[in-house]
């Protein structure tokens, strides 16, 4: 076969090309954990094989996964004990939460309490890894793009151990500082975000307040 005469295909980047390798990162080994929104995770076979027992929760029936108790349900009203999670993971989920997209009721804070569910679930030191679209705030039919002042919201009763903020520059995407992403929207052509956050959180009290969200790159004694 003649190679030079190959067609060159781009492998088109979106938020998992940034999410994915975060969660195997950040989410450790051991413990009881949980993927929020579990449809389609690519990393549900390592959490499996790191996890002393691992979970799934999602509203459709899911495709079984080696090692991964799945479970239906609604995180709104979780079929599941309170703090009974080390960690829990919801990528690319909270922000679809209360859109009439997916046959939900309509609600503009169904996020929000989507979150303080989340939060009765976890252990008192467990932690939470969160990924939504970050930039100019938006409400579209079937998710959300967070600005600022609606992350500090959605993320009440946490506070942040590790956040990170990137930017989609064409095809790829890139560390950047939370201003730099304050104006970005959503590619809705590519379904990718031109502005993401990751965040690792932990329990806080619930009159806690997320300074540090508006710097971006922040992790406890440093950047992130």
């Amino acid at each position: 076969m003649d190679r030079s005469a190959a067609p060159t295909i781009e492998a088109t980047v979106n938020d998992r090309s940034v999410e994915n390798p975060w969660v195997l990162e950040t989410i450790g080994w051991g413990g009881v954990m949980l993927d929020i929104g579990c449809h389609g995770s690519e990393y549900l076979p390592e959490m499996a094989a790191r996890a002393n027992r691992a979970y799934g929760l999602d509203i459709e029936q899911v495709p079984h996964v080696d090692g991964v108790q799945m479970v239906r349900g609604d995180v709104m009203n979780p079929p599941l004990k309170p703090r009974s999670f080390d960690v829990i993971v919801s990528i690319s989920a909270i922000e679809h939460i209360g859109c009439d997209f997916y046959g939900q009721i309509p609600s503009e804070d169904a996020d929000m309490t989507a979150m303080q569910q989340i939060r009765e679930l976890l252990r008192d030191d467990g932690r939470l890894l969160i990924s939504v679209p970050y930039g100019r705030g938006a409400t579209h039919a079937w998710f959300r793009v967070y600005d600022a002042y609606r992350l500090r919201r959605l993320l009440h009763g946490f506070r942040p151990l590790s956040i990170r903020y990137y930017r989609r520059n064409g095809n790829r995407y890139e560390r950047c500082m939370a201003e730099e992403i304050a104006d970005a929207g959503f590619d809705l052509a590519g379904f990718r975000s031109d502005g993401l956050v990751l965040a690792e959180l932990a329990k806080g009290p619930l009159t806690q307040t997320l300074s540090p969200l508006e710097t971006g790159c922040a992790r406890a004694g440093g950047r992130g």
